[in-house]
């Protein structure tokens, strides 16, 4: 009984041992620089919240740039109801992108604040 525990633990080690090492592709660093991100806040949000969706924005253009490809999907429902010669017909459409990569390192140098 020891013999199989033993060999069974050896074998979830294994596993686990060559998974780590496939599990990571080459990384490919590009850099890239002049991307500009542009948020516009309502008047209860803070400077910080429209900064960082700015910089959101600039990093998802220079994954962009940087060839990483986007993933869209979209999704549309179509309902229609009758009750008592009532007719109601429901449209609704959505669309999910989705870019895969790491920005690794983001310097602001400038924010213009207008109003």
């Amino acid at each position: 009984m020891r013999r199989y525990i033993l060999l069974f633990l050896i074998a979830i080690l294994q596993i686990t041992f060559l998974t780590s090492i496939y599990a990571q592709k080459k990384v490919k660093e590009i850099k890239i620089d002049g991307i500009r991100g542009i948020a516009i806040g309502a008047d209860n949000e803070s400077i910080e919240k429209v900064t960082q969706r700015a910089v959101n924005e600039a990093k998802a253009k220079a994954l962009t740039q940087a060839g990483v490809e986007e993933n869209i999907a979209s999704f549309s429902d179509f309902f229609q109801t009758e009750d008592n010669e009532k007719y109601e017909e429901l449209f609704t459409s959505d669309v999910l992108s989705d870019i895969r990569g790491a920005v690794k390192e983001v310097e602001v140098l400038d924010v213009k604040k207008s109003f």
